[in-house]
């Protein structure tokens, strides 16, 4: 994901901890709100970027279920793009715990911090490309669904953070702090997942990385991720 040549980085800098009252647009349905909080609580550095240990969803604080990098190759260079983060209630170390944890309407959060520029022209081909790819659960609508997704994200800035939140069947989209809008249903979440933990996942490794289960000690011995 994001295959795209070197581009600028800057000087490290440190997230702070925020709360946040997002209303966001739903697509022929109005608008709905959805609060979160990031603490920096058993936060550490992973690559200039300090990954929390804790994101507050809807009331609900979530940990840090695991993390990785991902890795692409370009000329020949081991290139590093974003840092993952993966918060839930409970501890998850495999596809089938994802599965039964989605299906109780548990709350999940995503977190994808860049850490260089991407322009948008990148950011809608790699979205388009590894959904095509990786994606396995399909479904009446899904096209429809995956357009809206990749339509939400724009350019990515450095430290950059892109967010999906799931709150019941609903699936909020956050690019760089600003809420982009809302897509309904379970079987949309279903397929978002199927990327990372399904039969052709993103990376195996990274795969394993995010289902670690409440692993806070930084090591990404396990996360680091090549393509």
């Amino acid at each position: 994901l994001f295959v795209t040549p070197l581009l600028s980085s800057a000087p490290s800098r440190a997230a702070a901890s925020s709360t946040a009252s997002a209303t966001v647009p739903v697509q022929g349905q109005g608008q709905a709100q959805v609060h979160t909080t990031s603490s920096s609580s058993s936060s550490f550095p992973v690559e200039g970027v300090d990954l929390p240990g804790t994101q507050e969803l809807d009331g609900v604080q979530l940990q840090r279920n695991g993390h990785g990098i991902r890795h692409i190759t370009f000329l020949g260079m081991n290139v590093k793009v974003y840092v993952a983060g993966m918060y839930t209630e409970i501890p998850l170390t495999t596809e089938e715990e994802v599965k039964d944890y989605l299906e109780s309407g548990s709350l999940m959060q995503f977190d994808f911090t860049f850490l260089r520029s991407v322009g948008q022209g990148r950011v809608t081909s790699a979205w388009q490309q590894q959904l095509e790819h990786s994606v396995s659960h399909r479904y009446d609508g899904y096209e429809a669904d995956r357009d809206q997704f990749i339509g939400m994200f724009g350019p990515i800035s450095y430290h950059g953070t892109e967010t999906v939140k799931m709150v019941g069947d609903d699936t909020f989209i956050v690019d760089q702090g600003k809420p982009q809008g809302v897509i309904r249903g379970r079987d949309f979440q279903q397929a978002f997942l199927s990327m990372w933990f399904g039969e052709q996942a993103v990376c195996q490794n990274l795969k394993q990385g995010l289902l670690r289960g409440f692993q806070h000690d930084g090591s990404l011995k396990y996360a680091s991720v090549m393509a």
